[in-house]
């Protein structure tokens, strides 16, 4: 938690209850009550935010079409001999170039 370990946060809320008039408590947790509920509910907001414009942005769609584009792709890798007697990947695009291009005619 922002880099404090428990035994760190221990020792931190000791020296409050120490150094804070006992009379203070009362506001003092009210006043943390408030920080929490606040942060709490502006973190929903922005996870909530967040979710909306992943949805309106197609992001998952077009990840999961990459990924499927990908795995064809590798699927179809071929090893050709070069001018230099090594073995080369090679790659037959023409499944997705084909399917592209029904996309852009619908």
């Amino acid at each position: 938690m922002f880099g404090i370990s428990f035994t760190e946060l221990i020792i931190i809320i000791i020296f409050a209850v120490i150094l804070i008039n006992p009379k203070e408590y009362r506001s003092i947790f009210q006043f943390v009550s408030k920080c929490h509920k606040s942060l709490k509910s502006i973190y929903q907001d922005c996870m909530h935010e967040l979710e909306e414009l992943k949805s309106e942005s197609n992001i998952k769609e077009l990840t999961n079409k990459i990924e499927n584009d990908i795995k064809e792709a590798e699927e179809e890798i071929e090893q050709i001999v070069g001018d230099d007697g090594k073995l080369y990947d090679s790659y037959d695009i023409s499944n997705l170039l084909d399917k592209d291009h029904e996309q852009k005619n619908k």
